[in-house]
């Protein structure tokens, strides 16, 4: 294919000046206007063929630029789609593995709902057992229980082996029976 040369590459090329290489269009009967670039129409070009002509006319040396071949190019190109190929596929990795930490963690964040709404449901019991049982109707303590009880009374204050309960026997018993409840695995599906 026939290079193109626009006119600044022109007057290097011939080493001249602008107003000498327009007297030499017109000597030789080159149409500037019809020489311009489709796709710039400010730029003016001369074919390879035009360039060669002008210079062999004026007996002037013209060493042009040596051709780029297509395959280089061609080469360069896929060697740099290689390159992003990789780059896009550890991309995808990395994606992928933030979506498996995204996918841990909301599941994570469903189990401790489940969780929170278990123990709200569990406090809720706790709740209306304190309130609906009066403390005469209460069942007796466990005996063993009790027995426990006399012992740290009569120990000096302060010098207890067991830490005292704040509430009565019967609602220890019951909160025993919730966190076993609380332990066990949960049932529901979801």
């Amino acid at each position: 294919m026939n290079r193109r040369f626009n006119f600044s590459q022109c007057v290097t090329l011939l080493d001249t000046n602008f107003k000498t290489f327009k007297r030499w269009l017109t000597e030789d009967g080159i149409d500037a206007e019809q020489q311009q670039n489709r796709a710039d129409s400010r730029e003016k070009y001369l074919t390879e063929d035009q360039l060669v002509a002008m210079a062999r006319k004026r007996e002037i040396p013209l060493q042009l630029p040596e051709e780029r071949k297509g395959e280089s190019t061609s080469a360069k190109i896929l060697a740099g789609l290689a390159g992003v190929d990789s780059r896009i596929t550890t991309l995808e990795q990395q994606i992928t593995g933030r979506f498996d930490q995204v996918d841990t963690q909301l599941a994570q964040l469903q189990t401790l709902a489940e969780i929170q709404h278990q123990m709200e449901q569990l406090m809720a019991e706790v709740q209306r057992l304190r309130t609906s049982t009066p403390p005469q109707e209460r069942p007796p303590p466990h005996p063993g229980l009790r027995a426990q009880l006399v012992e740290n009374a009569r120990q000096k204050p302060g010098s207890s082996s067991q830490p005292r309960s704040r509430h009565s026997p019967a609602s220890d018993k019951r909160m025993g029976s919730l966190r076993k409840r609380l332990k066990s695995p949960s049932r529901r599906t979801g």
